[in-house]
């Protein structure tokens, strides 16, 4: 969505007084569209008729003590034209005005075409708009890359760590391949989980250091070092029920947290749904609070508007 330019004294301008409030309804609706559409001022006649519904709107044109005449409809959009065209606000093909035939392009409208008056004097050209956006993808894409690079980097990093790690592991494991315990478990009634640390009436062999499968998932009582020869125990299926459970809990809430992100991103008012915003001085960009929370990220907003403001 853009924006057109417009001072806040506009009205002082003689013209704008000739043509009334509803000249300067259907200009504004001209300049939304040429803006839009990046046609430098450039419109068809057959389009101004259709900027704004005039179903309703009658003008009076001449007024007796007894009763006026007026026009109407499609009337009424004709005669705010032949205003617009009085007060020099639009030109048509063959006009005199020196200023607008001193643009690059001639500033000359065609049979069919409307020319709004100083346009570019204003707004911004089609060729100005092309080449910021233009810059603004670049930018972001190489913004993209480095984050990609630096991304990978992490990566590798990582893997690097995690090979260290798994390296001395392995060695430690070799000290000792087999482990034996020979726990003599005594599980009271409500036993069912015991920690990894208690005996249960016994104790592993001299010289081994017997180790539970996972140091953090919970062990049946009758199997408190895992069950590797998979018995047909109701307590250790009872403990892997429960894994499963928190399992598809997590699922759960890493999907619904996934739903909720998405429909955030795309409802932003920030970055439009995009995920990224512009820096001030156009020297990159920055993720939106949507995607990645950034405390600062309001500043940068602020500035950026203030920015806008100022030019």
């Amino acid at each position: 969505m853009g924006w057109i330019r417009v001072s806040d004294d506009f009205y002082d301008n003689d013209k704008f007084s000739e043509v009334g409030p509803l000249g300067v309804a259907l200009h504004f609706a001209a300049m939304g569209f040429c803006n839009r559409n990046l046609t430098d001022g450039f419109f068809k006649k057959n389009k101004a008729r259709l900027f704004l519904d005039f179903d309703g709107i009658g003008i009076t044109t001449s007024q007796s003590d007894c009763f006026g005449v007026g026009v109407d409809g499609d009337d009424a959009v004709k005669l705010v034209i032949e205003w617009m065209m009085a007060s020099e606000l639009w030109h048509e093909c063959g006009h005199g005005c020196e200023e607008c035939h001193s643009r690059e392009d001639g500033g000359e409208p065609g049979g069919d075409e409307y020319l709004i008056h100083d346009y570019l004097k204003f707004q911004f050209s089609r060729q100005e708009i092309e080449e910021k956006a233009e810059k603004a993808r670049a930018r972001k894409e190489a913004w993209k890359a480095r984050q990609a690079v630096e991304r990978s980097s992490e990566q590798r990093s990582e893997r690097g760590k995690n090979g260290v790690r798994n390296a001395a592991g392995t060695l430690a494991e070799h000290d000792n391949p087999t482990p034996t315990p020979t726990p003599t478990p005594t599980p009271t009634k409500d036993s069912f989980f015991v920690p990894q640390n208690e005996s249960l009436g016994g104790s592993p062999k001299p010289g081994t250091s017997p180790e539970p499968e996972s140091a953090s998932a919970p062990r049946c009582a009758r199997h408190p070092y895992g069950n590797p020869e998979d018995e047909n125990c109701r307590g250790c299926k009872r403990v892997k029920d429960a894994e499963k459970a928190q399992e598809l809990q997590a699922e759960i809430a890493e999907k619904a947290a996934r739903t909720a992100a998405a429909e955030r991103r795309r409802n932003c008012k920030l970055c439009g749904g995009s995920g990224w915003i512009d820096l001030p001085d156009d020297s990159g960009v920055i993720d939106c609070e949507c995607k990645t929370p950034i405390p600062n990220l309001q500043l940068v907003h602020d500035a950026t508007n203030q920015r806008r403001s100022a030019s």
